[in-house]
């Protein structure tokens, strides 16, 4: 008798533990696609990528945080600038995401380093990035070289590579055009080397309207979705309040920003909206050194 019950018993226990493995696998598999690759839309480059880069083409509104989207923005930002981001998506920590951004730039060159992590302990998503911009003519040059981490707890962790290529052209003193491509070579990786990020690619504009005014358009496409087009505005009042706003014509929702300047600080309250999964609030803090006189 005691035989039978024992065996009842790790039967059941066995089955609890099934049950605990099988909803495992379901929030991994949940947090997987709520991170970024269904619910947020086209995820150019692979890792978290929670800056919209609608500054990427401006005179007046590019700062750090544009140049990590886009390492060709930080030519023309002279001196040394830093930036940390960070967003809880649709208010669940577990979905949090945060950003950190160094570059140095001048008026023919830059450099910059960037850091990225989101996720939990369930699935986590980092990656580091080194990035170079040089000055060609009109024409601005930049490469990214990133190094991805993936760790999924309790099953496991992987880590690949991928670059990034972007072009900008001055078209005329207050409009620029630019081209970027995402991981042009993917590598695969995990296990049995079965997994690999897709390639993307952008086609951008900008108009700097007035010094206080930007307007932004971008038609973007991940090999593996159909595309995407953005739009964004950039409005700044006396060059103390910083306001912004972007569109997007795929699933995600708007996103919005208001920033205040303190001398060498900017500070950016951010959110974006999702009609079904709800708001995701961010906070930027930027800090750029003065120019010399």
């Amino acid at each position: 008798m005691r035989k039978k019950l024992s065996a009842v018993e790790d039967s059941f226990e066995n089955l609890r533990s099934l049950r605990r493995l099988r909803l495992r696998a379901r929030l991994l598999v949940l947090l997987f696609f709520v991170s970024g690759r269904f619910v947020m839309g086209q995820q150019l480059r692979p890792g978290i990528n929670i800056n919209d880069g609608s500054a990427i083409y401006s005179k007046n509104f590019a700062d750090v945080m544009a140049g990590a989207m886009d390492p060709a923005a930080m030519i023309g930002q002279e001196g040394l600038s830093a930036g940390v981001a960070g967003e809880r998506r649709f208010m669940l920590q577990e979905l949090s995401a945060y950003t950190m951004a160094v570059s140095y730039g001048t008026q023919h060159t830059g450099v910059g380093l960037q850091l990225q992590t989101g996720g939990s302990a369930v699935f986590r998503e980092s990656m580091a990035a080194l990035s170079y911009a040089r000055l060609l003519g009109k024409i601005r040059l930049g490469v990214q070289f990133n190094y991805h981490f993936i760790n999924a707890g309790g099953y496991g962790s992987a880590g690949t590579a991928s670059a990034d290529v972007s072009l900008s052209w001055e078209l005329t003193d207050k409009l620029r055009a630019g081209i970027h491509v995402y991981n042009p070579v993917p590598i695969a990786f995990g296990i049995n080397k079965s997994e690999q990020y897709p390639t993307a690619f952008k086609l951008g504009a900008g108009y700097d309207v007035s010094a206080e005014c930007h307007l932004y358009m971008a038609v973007s496409k991940l090999t593996t979705s159909r595309a995407d087009v953005d739009f964004g505005l950039h409005y700044s009042i006396r060059q103390k309040l910083f306001l912004r706003l972007v569109m997007h014509t795929d699933v995600r929702g708007p996103m919005a920003a208001a920033g205040w300047q303190l001398k060498m600080l900017r500070l950016y309250i951010t959110g974006s909206y999702h009609p079904e999964l709800g708001f995701s609030p961010g906070l930027q803090l930027i800090v750029k050194q003065k120019k010399s006189a």
